[in-house]
């Protein structure tokens, strides 16, 4: 219930911790995510009494990076695990980009491939800016 004492579409607990290290041509990160709560089903709003928490989640994303004669490559990789409104999820995702600078130039290409293991799905983006 929120502060008026009515039932809305949402009622979550969610919270997010980082880290980061840091060099002259590498860094490390390392994120930790998690949620819980209800959501309510096709955005209807429930009816009281308030119904039981269908949503618990966790995210792990790691990432590192290294500069090396105008060179930039990351790589990332994250878990995610759970369920999100009543629904199971098990996914993870990793991404590559490679940036080159030069002057006032600047050229990156990238890919992130996304794959939901309880669909048997994935997905694959990848992109140059």
């Amino acid at each position: 219930m929120n502060a008026a004492g009515t039932l809305s579409f949402a009622d979550l607990d969610a919270y997010a911790v980082g880290a980061k290290y840091a060099t002259d041509t590498y860094t490390v990160a390392l994120g930790y995510e998690r949620i819980s709560g209800f959501i309510s089903p096709a955005g209807v709003p429930p009816v009281p009494p308030a119904p039981a928490d269908n949503t618990s989640a966790k995210q792990i994303t790691a990432s590192a990076s290294g500069t090396f004669s105008g060179v930039t490559a990351k790589v990332l990789y994250s878990t995610r695990s759970g369920t999100i409104n009543g629904v199971a999820v098990d996914e993870n995702a990793t991404g590559l980009s490679a940036g080159y600078t030069v002057d006032a130039i600047s050229i990156t290409a990238f890919g992130l491939r996304g794959k939901d293991k309880i669909a048997a799905t994935s997905v694959t983006n990848v992109g140059i800016g």
